[in-house]
């Protein structure tokens, strides 16, 4: 079967083996970069909760062989044991109609404004550089902030529902994601010995360049998930640049985090721009492109820079 055939055809036969007392729907699930994905939801008539079950994992399989009644049994078994243990994959956003309830647990994510462009048209969000910054409601009770699992963005409707300021809005995201997603500051160094220990056949090697000196530190968050809106704490990079008594030249990995080190000359701009577009372009998934830009923050005017649009 074709993808969309499959689809209809997961549809009916889920709906069959659960009978008239759960709705089935699928729906389009935009993510970050404007990366779409089908979800299958399940909900029981008296309940407002559901999963959301990714399709495309399950379309594989069928492609490799796994039958649709398979695929199916696989699909109810992971619904109902979700349901069993509590899993984070639950929402319940009962409560997210009431802004007094929610609005200590929204947080800010900083994304690429342009590959965001139609997601943006739909959600309230904030420019800055050349990121946008999106706002989030954490699902309560959830041990991590993973959004495929414990976060849904706020969209226009549901802000709107709210009837509150926005700057008001913005500011208190901020606020609540400094406190419950601390920024964290680590050597690269650390990152890669963590790395070499769990490595077997090429721990050798990695644990000789390790020995190198490394100045490079990642920022992140404790979550390690879109960490990289850390760069925009308020006050961090300045203490950060403070502590080195230098500008700091700041390298977009991923959403998930930032590589900062000293900016000592400009001369090395063109060379690092070329290895974030080589990152960019062979070791990230889509969803987890930052930016093509890299950054200069300037503790003299607290101020960041985007290289190149900012040092022609």
């Amino acid at each position: 079967m074709e993808y969309r055939e499959f689809l209809d055809a997961l549809q009916d036969e889920i709906r069959k083996r659960l009978g008239d007392d759960y709705t089935v729907t699928i729906r389009e699930v935009t993510k970050n970069n404007s990366k779409k994905y089908d979800c299958i939801y399940i909900m029981p008539d008296n309940e407002n909760i559901s999963p959301a079950i990714y399709v495309d994992t399950y379309y594989k399989e069928y492609q490799m062989g796994r039958d649709l009644e398979s695929v199916v049994t696989k699909i109810i078994d992971f619904y109902f044991s979700s349901k069993a243990d509590g899993s984070n994959r639950l929402y319940n956003l009962s409560d997210i109609d009431n802004y007094d309830k929610v609005k200590e647990r929204i947080v800010a994510r900083m994304v690429n404004r342009d590959m965001n462009e139609e997601m943006l048209l739909t959600c309230p969000h904030k420019e800055i550089l050349d990121f946008a910054i999106t706002f989030h409601y954490l699902v309560p009770n959830s041990e991590k902030s993973h959004e495929n699992e414990a976060s849904v963005r706020i969209n226009d409707e549901i802000f709107n529902l709210w009837n509150v300021d926005f700057e008001e809005f913005a500011n208190r995201a901020f606020e609540n994601t400094i406190r419950l997603e601390p920024p964290t500051f680590t050597p690269m160094a650390k990152v890669l010995d963590r790395i070499a220990s769990k490595l077997k056949f090429v721990r050798n090697e990695v644990e000789k360049e390790i020995r190198y000196k490394c100045d490079a530190f990642v920022l992140s968050n404790n979550s390690g998930f879109y960490g990289s809106t850390a760069m925009l704490y308020n006050g961090l990079l300045r203490e950060i640049a403070s502590a080195f008594d230098d500008n700091l030249l700041l390298l977009p990995s991923s959403v998930h985090e930032m590589l900062v080190v000293r900016f000592e000359d400009k001369s090395v701009l063109p060379q690092y721009l070329k290895m974030v577009e080589q990152v960019n372009d062979t070791q990230l998934e889509v969803t987890d492109l930052l930016s093509y830009n890299i950054y200069v923050y300037d503790k003299n005017e607290d101020k960041i820079k985007i290289y190149p649009a900012d040092f022609l």
